[in-house]
């Protein structure tokens, strides 16, 4: 989407006193992981801890800290308070280190896997990195907040910060869980900031609980957060990461995890979502809630991770022909789901007789996404359809000695792979039950697009309309 578009000046300033805020205004949640600005070192343990494998532990005392350049990762370093080897084995530890994997503990039940990259032995400090998650073992919570970084502009309720209302807030429910999702109260500043130098910042804070006040469960929890994970990165068009998760008790307690999600850094990305600003109906909320009722199908929850990573390689920056390649293998994986695994419409042997430029075809004819060229864009001939169209750029691709299409100019090569990724993202869609607008790169060949209703509800409302 056009993250440009998506900021609206949703901010309504209030300079008076508290008793002018609305009634019903709820204040805005806060994110657990705190950063002041755009890619700032966030601290996440300071204290004695230790390190472990089978043969050695170290106690140090030192830091843990959330890093995002040169890239992302999770930093430790600490001074030695008791060697327990050798000063000879200490000398050679750097060397031995590279192919050792250690558990960091803390006194307060941070756990993780460690790996040491620098030894000084003057100093008598170790420095390295923690692999994946630094976290606190996690048990069911009265509430659990998380925050989420580099997710763009949202609208929704208005919600309110000290004596400020801006609309930030959308709602989601998966059974007896109710999810609330917030948009940071500093938002002007932090796109701004991210817009300016890139990387990475909070965006927005959230809060999963337990409509009947039991508990959260701690796997729920987690299918959960993969689940706002993959809708929040296909919304935005590139890797959006839920980086902090804290559990909170009643009695005061908190635990905390933090994780390395693949994040990419900030950058304004056109794709088919729309903004909140063209979603009236609340459906963004809606598609929030089918993608997490997806992910608990256990033949989904393993297959759209897969088809995500395919729809964000299309959508990053390199040679045309290899992100053809990953827009051609999510439609055809697509249409085997969909057509034999889900619906059942083929049998395995019948997809199989099918080219597949014809999968494709059956697949888009059942979400009711029109296959023709739109020649307006796509200045190639001799080609029946999309489908077709992409099946031979794709069987080119792959084969050297195919070179019908070799000849296209790059601007031909990017209109057909975004007629691939514009047929990928529609099918998702339609796959999630979504029913509002899209945003149309394809028309009149602009590349920021115009919003539309999405090609099966065009169906609907035209077969809704009574001639006169």
């Amino acid at each position: 989407m056009n993250v440009e578009s998506a900021r609206r000046r949703q901010a309504i300033r209030l300079s008076g006193i508290e008793e002018r805020i609305p009634a019903g205004v709820e204040d805005a949640l806060v994110s657990p992981l705190r950063m002041n600005f755009v890619n700032q070192a966030v601290n996440l343990y300071s204290g004695e801890f230790s390190l472990e494998d089978d043969q050695d532990m170290f106690h140090l005392n030192g830091q843990v800290t959330l890093k995002w350049y040169p890239e992302m990762k999770i930093e430790w370093v600490g001074t030695l308070t008791d060697l327990g080897i050798s000063a000879e084995k200490a000398g050679n530890l750097l060397v031995e280190s590279i192919f050792r994997t250690y558990r960091i503990q803390t006194p307060n039940g941070f756990h993780g896997e460690a790996f040491i990259n620098r030894f000084n032995t003057e100093r008598a400090e170790l420095a390295g990195t923690v692999k994946e998650s630094f976290s606190q073992p996690f048990r069911p919570a009265d509430r659990v907040h998380f925050s989420v970084v580099n997710f763009y502009g949202t609208a929704g309720e208005p919600i309110r910060y000290l004596n400020s209302i801006y609309r930030g807030r959308l709602r989601a429910r998966y059974g007896a869980y109710r999810i609330t999702f917030d948009q940071v109260h500093n938002y002007d500043e932090t796109y701004r900031s991210l817009d300016e130098l890139g990387g990475y910042g909070v965006t927005h804070a959230g809060l999963i609980e337990r409509t009947d006040r039991q508990p959260a469960d701690p796997k729920t929890v987690n299918e959960l957060i993969d689940a706002l994970n993959w809708v929040l990165s296909f919304n935005a068009g590139r890797r959006v990461g839920i980086c902090s998760i804290h559990g909170s008790y009643a009695n005061g307690g908190v635990i905390k995890q933090y994780r390395l999600p693949a994040v990419d850094s900030w950058k304004n990305e056109a794709n088919w979502c729309p903004g909140v600003e063209n979603d009236p109906g609340d459906k963004l909320s809606r598609l929030v809630e089918s993608v997490i009722e997806k992910f608990t199908i256990p033949h989904w929850q393993q297959t759209l991770p897969r088809l995500l990573q395919w729809y964000l390689s299309a959508k990053s920056e390199g040679f045309v022909e290899n992100r053809i390649v990953s827009v051609h293998a999510a439609l055809v994986k697509l249409a085997w789901k969909v057509l034999v695994e889900e619906e059942k419409i083929l049998s395995a042997q019948e997809f199989e007789r099918f080219p597949v430029d014809m999968q494709i075809r059956r697949l888009l004819q059942f979400c009711a996404i029109p296959t023709a060229i739109p020649r307006h864009t796509i200045r190639v001939g001799g080609y029946a359809d999309g489908p077709q169209l992409i099946a031979a750029y794709y069987k080119e691709t792959i084969h050297a000695n195919r070179r019908n299409l070799q000849t296209l100019n790059d601007w031909d090569k990017e209109a057909i792979l975004q007629l691939g990724i514009q047929y990928l993202e529609l099918v998702l869609l339609h796959l999630m039950g979504y029913t509002g607008q899209y945003m149309n790169l394809l028309v009149g060949g602009e590349r920021t697009g115009r919003p539309e209703t999405v090609p099966w509800m065009k169906r609907t409302e035209n077969s809704a309309v009574k001639p006169s």
